[in-house]
């Protein structure tokens, strides 16, 4: 177990130089970018957390029917939707604030 202990460490560090060496590529003309997978999380998180979740308008439509249909008041409804993000064009979003 000892062993592959120090393998892991030792593949956790290439995959380390790896990634670094991948985002100080410069990128092609009209990518803004290079990203790895996991990159784009902490940016998303902090967006979701700002701005809600953005949801199609059917999804949202669902929910706010779900909400009538199991008693949630207009009031509690129209606070909870009133929230979301009017900058989302394909969409809205419901924020749990």
């Amino acid at each position: 177990m000892h062993a592959a202990k120090g393998w892991t460490h030792s593949f956790d560090g290439e995959l380390a130089r790896y990634a670094d060496f991948i985002r100080q590529t410069k990128p092609v003309v009209g990518v803004a970018e290079l990203l790895i997978p996991g990159d784009p999380k902490p940016k998303t998180r902090t967006e979701r957390i700002r701005n809600g979740v953005p949801l199609p308008d059917d999804t949202r439509a669902a929910i706010v029917n779900t909400a009538r249909e199991v008693g949630i008041s207009e009031v509690s409804i129209q606070r909870a939707t009133s929230q979301h993000s009017p900058k989302k064009a394909k969409g809205n979003a419901i924020n749990a604030k």
